[in-house]
Formats: structure tokens, sequence, C-alpha cells
């Protein structure tokens, strides 16, 4: 017999509170007479979220206002559709007349998760027809979903015309908090919505748990978290609730102890939902800071800005999601979403001009989802803030995290890398912190006193520079002023230190250590260089439009001088890596053409002159060729040609090795032979004594830090990749510098599914009427979360719309311009500089080329200076550790 498609319809919803969706049954028999069956059987055997456990029907498109839906039109992949416990695939239903399910002999082909655009042709003719309710709530059904809430309508009242809620939080959190869950504030969540600039918090009326209970900040910790992974963000976490509890574990100090708790409060901020992983929420649900539908987007008609959300845990989470209490250190936690994604600077501007306003800390410091610090880097910079009354700032050091011992022998990238912060680490870090300024503070991991950041009566804040670019918007932007602005670590630390009537210095601390993810591709290679790249000239820029600041400072004339060489020594070597290219292009033609001349002839016969031509135009085109692979697509999807172009370029600098040994060597048996000495003003000593001593030093302050192992793994590749390092990684940042100008533009979210609760202004102009979710529901999202976390929801991001302004595609085509004319006049610089050396000095034997005894003599200065800066820094350390042994009292700081 055959059988007509039947419209369906099944009502599920809750008897008691008359919630309901009505889904109408019909169809037509086989004599073509219609029929219709409405509630066949009782509805709670027919729940929509139990038999379709994988398509949720609150989910769909909307196609008009008489509320029709295609059913195979939704997206599987929203987060609310998601089911929480694992569930069968969904097998297509049919029924008789009488209402029955009748089961069918083939099963339905199982569907990926994506955007169904097309139905089977077997149940193509199904449509449904829902009435929506109201306030649906959740049925009895195996699946807990969150799109079907439970809320109880209260009036709540404004605090200074604020939205301030304490919410209760679920058994199932106090349970785990164990003898802690009786403290006030375990008990409950505390939710501001902020609808004011962060700078008019504190005028507005705001105030945060730690001012109502009386208690004084010592350390505010700003967690940034923007693109992270949830995996990333727990292991940060984990790292700073260690460092907490060594605080609380002190038992020796005159400081802290086991209370220290209540000093520490940790302000998570996340930059909008646009790009956090999914689990995000569910882990600080899980945490107990976070609550699902307890924000609200608009109060008395102002839009909220910011979601504050305060609890005080005792529990911890693993990176395999198990939550585990620890009683004896609890965390103050505040979690704060932005309403817009505006990029790191805007959060620390939440954090600095809002938060820590309120808190008024002692000490502030800033690390990065992502990065993992040793369970002491907290104390040791704190306790280089309360030793030392000048130190306005501190920094550690930044090392990557290696699988194995052997993972730089298998990566030449990755060798390169840690090479690079090794030797910022060795030489680098300890020159700048004598000289009382780090150029390059590492964005991961920093501290700045806090008092260094306010207003006084001789300097408006030193926080106006930092968020000028914020404030003012996109359309005030100038091209190095964003890209300074996007090097906050260093412009705001060239802030602090130049200060009027001040003498506030920076220091780097080496027993702080923070690590970050290996970068193992070189698309993430040069991901990273480019904002490295970019944020250096930027910062450099900056510091010189503000060098006659040195002069108006309380430093010493000595300290006021040695400022004054570091910024001239930066801009030095900012001027070196601008040309680069040419320099290095112009060495390469000097030494390898020296091997085409009678003299130097490498092969005989004439061979030398044919293979440096070879390899002269090689390397011609593969410089031509980086522009052309910078300005097309991203390095993720040209990873062929990019270890193409990195396969090429180490075979020529292979050559060029080749060709400056035999020159160098060559040239120290003619000395010798001539019964002159092989060191002089000759190639010899040009070539090859110079890098020699500059590897001396860079093995001496290794080992002065205890710490060669780079030496051995990384010099030969740092060395093999320099063509590579100097043309491909700047050519790549320097094209995309519309990029980082972009980093800062606010993008605004539109959600798919909005998971806020309702507020609705009442009569009453101090009270709101809110809808507030109901105890059953905060059990059941508790829940949820905690089982979320070991679902899929990992893989998973928030899905949310951008809207996209005109005032940003203005200002991205300004960016691209200002891009386009900098690489060309970049290009054109280094361009004409190599012509106008390889054209006047091609005639000069390479022992009388004075350029290439210029290029490598001025390198070695760099090195043997910040060798000297090393040297004193390891003097100073000394002194301190043994002044520290001998004078320092029973109970340590």
């Amino acid at each position: 017999m055959s059988r007509q498609p039947l419209e369906h319809t099944r009502r599920y919803g809750s008897r008691e509170s008359g919630s309901s969706c009505q889904l109408t049954v019909s169809g037509s028999t086989e004599d073509g007479s219609s029929t219709e069956v409405s509630n066949p059987t009782d509805y709670t055997e027919y729940d929509v979220s139990s038999s379709v456990p994988d398509c949720d029907l609150s989910k769909v498109e909307d196609y008009g206002d008489d509320r029709r839906f295609s059913m195979y039109s939704m997206r599987s992949n929203l987060r609310s559709s998601r089911p929480v416990s694992a569930a069968p695939s969904y097998r297509p239903f049919e029924y008789d007349l009488n209402g029955n399910i009748i089961e069918s002999n083939f099963e339905e082909p199982i569907y990926e998760k994506g955007d169904w655009t097309e139905a089977p042709s077997y149940i193509s003719n199904y449509e449904v027809e829902r009435e929506l309710p109201k306030l649906p709530v959740i049925t009895e059904t195996n699946t807990l979903r969150r799109d079907v809430p439970q809320y109880s309508v209260k009036e709540v009242p404004l605090v200074d015309g604020n939205l301030i809620v304490d919410y209760s939080v679920s058994k199932q959190l106090l349970a785990l908090q164990g003898t802690f869950a009786d403290q006030p504030e375990a008990q409950t969540l505390r939710y501001s919505a902020v609808t004011c600039e962060p700078e008019e918090t504190q005028d507005k009326g705001y105030k945060l748990r730690q001012q109502i209970y009386g208690r004084e900040t010592e350390i505010a910790v700003c967690l940034t978290l923007e693109k992270e992974s949830v995996h990333q963000f727990i292991n940060t976490l984990q790292c700073v609730m260690e460092n907490i509890a060594d605080l609380c574990s002190r038992e020796s100090s005159r400081f802290w102890n086991t209370d220290s708790w209540q000093k520490v409060v940790v302000c998570i901020i996340a930059d909008g939902d646009g790009d956090l992983d999914c689990s995000f929420v569910d882990v600080l649900s899980s945490l107990g800071v976070y609550q699902h539908r307890s924000g609200s987007k608009m109060v008395s008609g102002s839009p909220v800005l910011a979601h504050i959300y305060e609890y005080t845990s005792c529990l911890r989470i693993d990176q395999q999601f198990y939550i585990t209490s620890m009683e004896s250190v609890p965390i103050n936690l505040i979690y704060c979403k932005k309403a817009q994604s505006c990029g790191k600077v805007n959060s620390h501007r939440w954090f600095l001009n809002g938060i820590a306003k309120l808190l008024q800390p002692k000490v502030c410091f800033f690390i990065k989802a992502g990065t993992a610090i040793n369970e002491t880097a907290i104390y040791h910079i704190w306790k280089q803030f309360t030793t030392d009354n000048k130190v306005g700032g501190v920094c550690g050091n930044t090392n990557i995290e290696l699988p194995n011992w052997y993972s730089t022998l298998c990566n030449p990238l990755l060798a390169v890398r840690n090479f690079e912060l090794q030797t910022y680490k060795c030489m680098q870090y300890p020159f700048d912190s004598c000289m009382g300024y780090v150029i390059d503070i590492p964005g991961k991991f920093y501290a700045y006193r806090y008092a260094v950041l306010v207003e006084d009566a001789f300097c408006s804040e030193p926080l106006k520079d930092y968020f000028q670019k914020d404030i003012s918007g996109s359309n005030s932007r100038k091209i190095f002023g964003t890209n300074a602005c996007l090097a906050e670590e260093s412009l705001l630390s060239w802030s602090v230190m130049l200060r009027p009537k001040t003498d506030w210095v920076m220091k780097y601390v080496d027993t702080v250590k923070a690590t970050i993810r290996s970068q193992n591709s070189i698309a993430s290679y040069l991901d990273n260089a480019k904002y490295e790249v970019n944020t250096s000239l930027g910062s450099t820029l900056y510091a010189l439009s503000r060098f006659p600041s040195i002069w108006e400072t309380n430093h010493s004339t000595l300290r006021q001088f040695s400022l004054s060489f570091k910024v001239l020594l930066n801009s030095l070597e900012l001027q070196v890596n601008y040309f680069a290219m040419a320099n290095l292009f112009s060495v390469f033609y000097f030494v390898c053409h020296a091997t085409s001349t009678s003299d130097y002839d490498l092969f005989g016969h004439g061979w030398g002159n044919h293979i440096f031509v070879f390899f002269y135009y090689v390397f011609i085109c593969l410089i031509f060729s980086q522009f052309v692979l910078a300005l097309g697509n991203r390095p993720y999807a040209t990873h062929s040609l990019y270890l193409g172009s990195m396969c090429i370029s180490v075979i020529v600098c292979i050559y060029f090795l080749i060709c400056l040994f035999y020159v160098a060597c060559k040239n120290a048996s003619n000395s010798s032979s001539n019964g002159d000495s092989i060191l002089g003003n000759n190639s010899f000593t040009t070539l090859l004594f110079c890098p020699l001593m500059m590897f001396l030093f860079h093995l001496i302050t290794a080992l002065l830090q205890l710490n060669p192992w780079h030496i051995l793994t990384g010099s030969i590749p740092y060395v093999l990749l320099l063509p590579f390092r100097v043309f491909t990684k700047n050519i790549f940042a320097f094209c995309h510098m519309h990029d980082t100008l972009q980093l800062g533009e606010r993008k605004h979210y539109v959600d798919i599914e909005d998971g806020l609760l309702e507020c609705v202004r009442s009569n009453n102009s101090q009270t709101i009427v809110l809808s507030i979710p109901t105890e059953e529901d905060v059990e059941n999202q508790y829940h949820a979360s905690r089982n979320n976390l070991h679902g899929d929801a990992s893989d998973m991001t928030m899905n949310h719309i951008v809207s996209e302004s005109q005032q940003s595609r203005m200002f991205a085509d300004y960016t691209r311009s200002i891009r386009t004319r900098f690489v060309l006049l970049w290009a054109l610089c280094n361009l004409v500089l190599a012509m106008i050396l390889t054209q006047s000095l091609n005639d000069t034997s390479i022992d009388d080329n004075g350029y290439v005894k210029f290029i490598f003599w001025l390198l070695f200065s760099f090195s043997a200076l910040k060798m000297m800066g090393a040297f004193s820094y390891a003097t100073i350390q000394l002194f301190q550790k043994l002044r520290t042994k001998v004078y320092s009292p029973k109970h340590e700081t």
C-alpha cells in the first residue's frame, strides 16, 4: 500500500506551566480523503528532544511571519543544538492515521556537522508548523537543553542606577567547595552590567566585592583572552592558581600567609565572543564565575558595554577538564566579558581604567592566555618591587615549549626560534636592564607598579598615550602611532620611565620564566614574525620621538646619558635592520664575486665565475618571489612554496659560506707565506675573525646564564636560515603591516542565539523587572556545563555574525594604502643602495672593500656591547645575592 507523506505535529512542554508548542499531523489516505490527527497520544512519549537528539526544533531558519520552517535547513553546529550526552543517530519516522510511529526499513545516512542545504527526497515534503511559547521550560528528557530555560520574574532594585544582581549558585558547585561553601562569597555569584566607559565606573557608583568586604588588594592579575583555545586558557589559569598557592604557603614570610588569597584578585577579560572557544564558558561556569542567561544587553535603555562576574572559588580544572577542590587556597575571580571585540589594548583599558581603579592594587600583572609561568614567578616579581622602590616595571624571559630535548634537532624553525629567544634572554635583556629600560618587553607576562600608572600633579597619567588610539578610534590613527600602540608593552614602559619629576626604571628578572607554545610550521613562524618586526619598528620610532623627555626626569646624570645612549643605539640598529636586505645582498655579491677572479678562483678554469653568475640570478629570483608570496595568499595556503623557497635560501647560504671560508683562508695563507700577520687589515680578520668572536660572545653569555644548550642545537640552523630570516621574514612582515594596524579595530558581533536574560523597565524608576533563571534551571545548566566539557565542545567556536561598518572598510583601505607605500619605499631604498654598492665597488678587491668591513665590525660592536651588559648584570646579581645572604633577617619578605 502506498503511503502519502503526512504533515506531523507533536506537543512538548510542561503541564504545570501550560507552556507548549503545538505540532499537527495531517495528510491524506489512499482514497484521497484528508485527515488530521492532533495529540494522538500523551505528548510526553513524543518529546522532540529525545526523539531527534541531533536536531533542535527551536533553532531553525525563519522564512517569514507565518512561522513556517524547513526541518533540514537547520544549522546542526549551533551551540544550543548540541546534546550534552551521547545519543543515537536520527532515523526517519512516519505516522499512521492512529498516530502510531511506523519504523522504516531503511536508515538515513549520517550527516556531518555543517549547514544542511538539501533534505533527502523521501522526506522533502515534510513541513513543520510551530507555535512558539514566550517562556518555554525544560521537559522531562534525557538530554539537557540550554535553549529551553526556566525563569522566574522578579523586580530587582537598581544600585545607584546600575544593574547589580547576586545570583545563587548551584548546589553541586557548593558541594565541591567543601568547607568554604559556608562563606557568603562562595554562595552567590555577583553580576554587574556596566553601561558606561571604563573610566566612568567609579563615578557611576560601581563597586566590587573587594571594596564591599573592605579588603586591600596587593596584586591584581589581568588575564587577557582573544583567540586562544580553551586548553591554553586552562594551562595559564592553572599556573596563576599555583602561584597564588605558593604565596599562601610561605610560612616564613612576614607578609604572606594562609589568608593571603584575600590580597590577590585574578581578572579574566574576554575580548567579546567572536573567536572564543565554546567550551570557554563551560569552564568558567564549572568554576562558578559564570552562569548562563545571567546577563542583560540593555539596562534602562542603555546598552551594556561589559558584563562583570565575581566569585570566589576553591576549584581547580586540569587539561582533561576534571574538577578538583583545594579548600585551603580560594581564588578571587573576576570575569569581564566585553560586548565588542576591540583587541588587547582595549582589554587592558577595561582592566586599568575600570577594574584596577576600583581595586587600587599595589602591583598589576599582565599575562596572555596560552602562557605558562613558573610557580614562583609572581612572588619574585612582587619581591623586586618591594626591595627596590625605584622599579616601575618588571619583566621576565620567554621560552618556547619544547616537546623533547631533540625537537630542535629535527625542526630547524623551532631551533631558530629557540635560539632567538635564548639570545634575548642571555644578551639583550641583561644589557637593557643595566641601562634601566627594557626596549622589547615580552608581551606574554610582565608587571607594573600601579602607582606609576595613575595621574599626579606633574604628569597626566601615562595611560593617556597608551589608550589614545583606542579611545579616539580608527579615524585619527596614523601609521607609526598605531604600530607603536601595538607595541603597548614597550610604549607603556617608555611612558612610565619618562614621567616628569620621577626616576622610575624597568628591570629584568631572570628567575621569572614564561613559556609559550612552539611554532612548528613556517606559517606560524611568519605570523609571529610580522608582529615582532612591525612592533619593534613602531616602538623604536616612538622612543625617538620622545627622546628629549629623558632630560625632564629626575634620573641621575649618568642614567640620563645611559638612556640617551640606549636610544641612539636602538636607532642605529633600526637603520641596519631597515637596510638588511641591501646589506646581505651586497656582502653576498662581494664575497662570492671574489671567487670568480683569478686570485680566488674556487674551482679553476673559470668555473668560479659561472657558478657565481648562476647563484647571483637565483638569489635575485628568490628575493622577487618573496614579494609575490607575501602579497598573495596566506602562508597556510602556500606552505609548499614557502618550504621550497626556504630550501633554496639554505642552498644559497651554503654556497655563500663556502666562498667566505675559502676567501678568508686563502687570504690567511697568502699573508702567512708573505711573512705578514694573519690578523690585521685583511679579509681573514673581517670575514672569519669577527663572526667567530661574535659566536664566542654568545657562548660566554650563555655560560653566564648556565644555559648553553641552544648554542649547540640552534647555531647551525640559525646561520643556514640567514637569507630566509632577512628576506622572507622582513618582506612578509612589512607586506602584512595592515594586519597589525587593524589588530585593535572594533568588531561588532551579533549573537545567533540570544542567551541573555530579559530586562524590562518597571513603573518604579529605581527597580527593573528581571527574568531570572530558577533554581532548577541553574542546577541543569551547571550539570550541562560539566558534561559538555567531556563532549565535543572543545573543537567548536561560538557562532556569531560580524557586522562590518562602512568606517571599518574605509580604515581597512587606509591601512592597505599605507602598507603599499611603505613597502614600495622600503624596497626601493634597499634596491638603490644595493645597486650603488655593487656598481661603485665592483672593481674593488675584497681586501680593500670598506663597506664589507664596516658591516662586519658594526655587528661585532653590537655583540660586544651586549656582552659587557650581560657581564655587568651578572655581577650586580651576584653582589645582591651575597648581600641578601649576609644581611637578610630570619624572615623573608
